[in-house]
């Protein structure tokens, strides 16, 4: 506090202008983080579940008919996208069909205690309300297949579950969505910084200014000065 008011007027001026500034940047970096995390998860999830119901839907003959060979191939087309950790095609007693591993994927709550710090703030993430990456369950319904008549007499089908789809994102996925978030959060947060405090030390000038004038004036009227200003 001594410190504070041992500086000068034009110091103190810029020091609170400073202040002011970095916390602004900082709001305006956290809500542009934010904004942009929620709104990749939500991206990410709708194209997840377009692509869960895109398998549900082409599996149903191969589970119908027990062909994995079928389904593993169809999987295994899918081993270029990017973001996920597992595809699993399963029956309707939960045994795995076809299976395909492309990366970790993200930890339950239980195994996240020990890990590492983009995990950490992914719990965070989750519990103060923002939208998270799950695993997606799609039910596999077979239409006509294990019905005579709808196959043979046009009747409407009776809808019957015969297995799932579930799909889950890849951890590295997350990572480096956190990790380009924070990078472009970053680079708005030293925008608004060099230009607010370019502005800033540009109106403290013109402010203070004058007021040097006066106490230049003062003291030279102190000192017995009396030139007309």
């Amino acid at each position: 506090m001594k410190l504070f008011q041992s500086l000068s007027m034009t110091k103190r001026f810029n020091l609170l202008n400073a202040a002011l500034v970095l916390l602004t940047a900082l709001c305006v970096g956290f809500i542009v983080a934010y904004a942009l995390l929620t709104r990749q998860f939500e991206a990410r999830q709708d194209y997840n579940q377009a692509l869960a119901d895109l398998l549900a839907e082409t599996s149903e003959y191969a589970v119908y008919t027990h062909q994995n060979a079928l389904l593993e191939s169809q999987l295994a087309r899918l081993k270029d996208l990017p973001g996920l950790a597992y595809i699993m095609v399963l029956d309707a007693e939960g045994r795995t069909l076809a299976e395909l591993k492309l990366g970790p994927a993200l930890l339950s709550s239980d195994q996240a205690d020990k890990a590492s710090l983009s995990i950490n703030f992914w719990r965070w993430w989750v519990v103060s309300g923002g939208q998270g990456f799950n695993e997606i369950t799609q039910a596999i319904s077979s239409k006509g297949f294990l019905d005579e008549e709808a196959l043979f007499l046009s009747a409407e089908a009776k809808p019957k579950v015969i297995g799932q789809v579930r799909i889950a994102m890849n951890l590295a996925y997350f990572e480096s969505i956190l990790i380009n978030t924070f990078v472009l959060a970053l680079a708005v947060v030293l925008v608004i910084l060099v230009f607010s405090v370019a502005v800033s030390l540009m109106m403290t000038a013109r402010i203070t200014s004058p007021l040097k004038q006066l106490g230049a004036a003062a003291h030279e009227v102190i000192e017995g000065q009396l030139t007309p200003i």
